[in-house]
Order: C-alpha cells, then sequence, then structure tokens
C-alpha cells in the first residue's frame, strides 16, 4: 500500500532500519488507478532494498510516498512511443502488514526482524489481516482491541488496525527523461529479493512454532524438565489465590460480624422487643461466629514455615554450611519463589513460628541484634569446643567460618561472645603486624596456688 514518506532536511527519503538507497531516478511523475496524479506530476523516484520511495519536487513534505516492494506485482514495462514517455506500472496491494507486538501491544507496519518502534524489541510479533467480518465491518468495531470506531473509518482510532480489506491500486511511473529499462530490471530484482526473503521468514517463524509445540511431546530430561517447572508454578499460583480468597472471605466474614454487633447494641440501646429479624440477626451471628475463630493467619504463617524449613535444609545440605543470618536466609527463600515474594516483616514471623514447630532449625539472637538460623544438630550444639577445635593453635574469622562453614558475621559474633565469657583470647599477627588472631586462653588451665 502507499504510503506517507517521511524526508530529510536533504530532501531525500528517511530510511528505515538495516535500509539503503540502490537507484535514484529523477524527472518521473505518477498515474494512480489509470489517471494522471496532479499532485505528483513530477518527482525523484528511490529504490531502495526495501521500499520504492517517491520525492515530489514541489511539495516533498506533503506529497512523498513509498510503497513496501512485498506489496507489488504484476510489473510491466511499455517502452516510449512518440510523445508519450516510458513506463512502468505495476500493481500494489493495499492490504498493509501490521505485526503486532507480543510484548508492548503497539501495531507495527514493518517486517518481522525490524525491531518495534515502541519498546525496541524484533521478532515477537503477531501478524493480523484487515477485518472482513460483515458485522464489524458496518459497525466500525476493531477485531483486535473491540474499540467501537465511527462506521466511515478505516484504521482504528486506538490501536491503528485496518477495520476493512481495501483494493489493490494500480500505478504507473512515468519516466520523462528515461531510464526505464534500468530502473526496470533493478525493481524486478529487489522485488524477487523481497518476496523470497519474506516467505524464509515465514517458514522460519512455522518451524520455530512448531519445534516450540513439539517440545513436551518429543520427552527428553529438558522436556520433563520444562512440565515439571509449569506444574509447580501453576501449583504456587493456585494455592496463592486460593489463600487470597480465604483471606478475603474472612475479613468479609468479620465485617458481617461487627455489623450485626453494631445493630444487636442498637436494638438494645433502643429497648425493642426482639422480633423475627432479630432472631434472624442472633442466628447469623452465631454463624459468624465460628469462622471468625478460626484464625486464617495463623495457618498460611504454619505452611510457609514448612516451606522455609523445607528450603534451608536443601540450602545446607548443598552448601554444606551450618548456619545463616536471617537477611540471607530471607533472600534465599525470595529466590525459590520467583516473583511471589514476601515482606521481611512476614519472614520474621515465619522464622519464629518455624522454630516453635521444632523442624530441625533453631534460632539465634546475638547481643549486637544479628539473628541467625542454623541447624539443630548434637554434633554442633557445643559452639565453644568446635571453636577450639579450629585453634592450631589459633585462628581468624575468616579461617574460623571457612573450617566450620558459617559465614564470617556468625564467626565474628561467636568468637566474640567466647571472648566475653574468657574462653578465648585476641592478639595480633606478630609478623605481619594486621590481623586479629584468636588464641586459647590458657590461665583457665593454670591452678594458683597462694604463699604461705
Amino acid at each position: 500500500m502507499a504510503e506517507y514518506l517521511e524526508t530529510t532536511t536533504s530532501l531525500l527519503p528517511k530510511l528505515k532500519s538495516e535500509e539503503r538507497i540502490e537507484l535514484a531516478q529523477p524527472n518521473v511523475g505518477l498515474y494512480l488507478n489509470g489517471h494522471k496524479s496532479i499532485d505528483h506530476m513530477e518527482g525523484t523516484l528511490y529504490l531502495t532494498n526495501r521500499r520504492i520511495c517517491y520525492v515530489d519536487d514541489t511539495q516533498p513534505t506533503v506529497h512523498s510516498l513509498s510503497i513496501n516492494l512485498t506489496d507489488v506485482s504484476d510489473l510491466q514495462i511499455t517502452n516510449r512511443f512518440l510523445r508519450s514517455s516510458a513506463k512502468i506500472s505495476a500493481k500494489v496491494n493495499s492490504t498493509r502488514r501490521y505485526l503486532i507486538c507480543r510484548i508492548c501491544s503497539f501495531t507495527n507496519h514493518s517486517y518481522p526482524h525490524i525491531p518495534c518502534k515502541q519498546c525496541g524489541v524484533a521478532g515477537r510479533y503477531k501478524e493480523i489481516a484487515a477485518s472482513t467480518d460483515v458485522n464489524n465491518l458496518e459497525s466500525g468495531r476493531c477485531s483486535v482491541c473491540t474499540f467501537q470506531n465511527h462506521p466511515m473509518i478505516l484504521d482504528c482510532e486506538m490501536c491503528g488496525t485496518p477495520l476493512r480489506q481495501s483494493k489493490s491500486l494500480d500505478i504507473k511511473f512515468s519516466f520523462h527523461i528515461g531510464g526505464a529499462h534500468t530502473f526496470w530490471g533493478a525493481l524486478n530484482q529487489k522485488c524477487q529479493e523481497a518476496s523470497s526473503t519474506d516467505s524464509d521468514l515465514k517458514q522460519k517463524r512455522i518451524l520455530k512454532q512448531t519445534i516450540r509445540e513439539k517440545a513436551i511431546t518429543l520427552g527428553g530430561v529438558h522436556a520433563l524438565q520444562v512440565s515439571h517447572q509449569k506444574q509447580v508454578k501453576q501449583s504456587g499460583a493456585t494455592l496463592t489465590r486460593a489463600f487470597q480468597d480465604l483471606n478475603a472471605f474472612m475479613s468479609l466474614a468479620k465485617q458481617t460480624n461487627d455489623l450485626i454487633k453494631n445493630l444487636s447494641q442498637q436494638s438494645k440501646e433502643t429497648n425493642l422487643s426482639p422480633t423475627n429479624n432479630d432472631l434472624e440477626m442472633t442466628v447469623t451471628r452465631s454463624y459468624f461466629d465460628q469462622f471468625s475463630s478460626y484464625d486464617v493467619s495463623l495457618t498460611t504463617t504454619t505452611e510457609l514455615s514448612k516451606s522455609v524449613a523445607q528450603v534451608l535444609h536443601s540450602y545446607f545440605k548443598k552448601t554444606s554450611c551450618a548456619a545463616v543470618t536471617l537477611t540471607v536466609a530471607w533472600a534465599i527463600y525470595n529466590r525459590t519463589r520467583g516473583i511471589d515474594l514476601i515482606n521481611p516483616s512476614l519472614f520474621l514471623s515465619v522464622c519464629q513460628e518455624m522454630v516453635k514447630m521444632n523442624l530441625g532449625i533453631r534460632q539465634i539472637t546475638f547481643p549486637s541484634g544479628l539473628i541467625v538460623l542454623e541447624l539443630v544438630d548434637d554434633h554442633r550444639s557445643n559452639v565453644l569446643e568446635l571453636i577450639m577445635s579450629t585453634m592450631k593453635p589459633y585462628t581468624s574469622a575468616l579461617e574460623c567460618a571457612v573450617t566450620l562453614g558459617w559465614p564470617v558475621n556468625v564467626a565474628l559474633e561467636h568468637l566474640h561472645q567466647a571472648e566475653i565469657e574468657g574462653s578465648i583470647v585476641r592478639d595480633m599477627d606478630e609478623v605481619k603486624g594486621t590481623g586479629i588472631k584468636y588464641w586459647k586462653n590458657m590461665f583457665l588451665d593454670t591452678e594458683f596456688q597462694e604463699n604461705p
């Protein structure tokens, strides 16, 4: 379809991405549907690798137009005869290529391999055609966005989708000073290349779609992993929606119960005799009291506690780590949930509930305020013995953390606590002059006797 052409300040066609000019021919006029176009009497005709561009000499910013090579068919050439100029005639398909971007839903009028003008993503299009529904044509309703347009409008005002199929356009290029055969040969070659490229792109899209659809049915380890991931996501989304619906129902029940209490209080203050409505209200209140006694937040916290404990046990097993801080544990759990994250306050209450449920994880709060989650293990119950086992004959915070599988800040807290108790002492490295080393307090093993 013939479209408006934007020109540069030097009156050249404004090229698209990866587009280049192949040939230029001045002194060319246009015939549209067999009639000489008054607005296109003379101009310059440009042939690019994708379009035919006409730049009018009189009003280039108004009457310039372009035609996609994929819409051109039935190319014919007529030689010069007497006073008649040589002409190239072609039939232009007026149905434009409409590509709906799957990312931002913007309607593009370009090729599939060209990035979207709105979001810049290439190759994520859905091709559509103009509407052929008689009811939509008569009412002006868009088949893509369902916007109600005026019946006389050709394109949707909201998304730009064509509302009806248009007839083809017969166009002739009249070459006033020659050059028709050269231009016709180049145009014929470029049209064949454009059609072959367009067909190849369609075949590639069909092949990719077929491979994507058959990926699960073909089997294999990757197919099983993808299927499992989809099932996990669907189950998580279903469970999340179920808890949301339950929370909404319980809040509505509590609001109804509060309303019943207020109405009962008002009826008592007015000293009215009980009626059938009051009896119905009493029955309704007792019914909702049963639901109000059920704490849905406790159930949600319990289920989350089990999930957090499972994730932490799996993390400890993979990394051979025995303890993590509360912040690290929150990050680990949210990483496994994907986009369905939980806030820190909820995670803190979940960890407190997890400790009460005795799920193999215990919580330690140091005097500095650092909260640590670690495994409940008899072999790791005596922290002081573990620290002493790393001293050969001394240790540092980093060596202790690497040996025992603790984070460095957790090792520092344990060493500081043991130093306060007097079990170990600190000293600076005499060789390097820097760094703090921790030694066993040997004075605890020495027995002092008073002189008589």
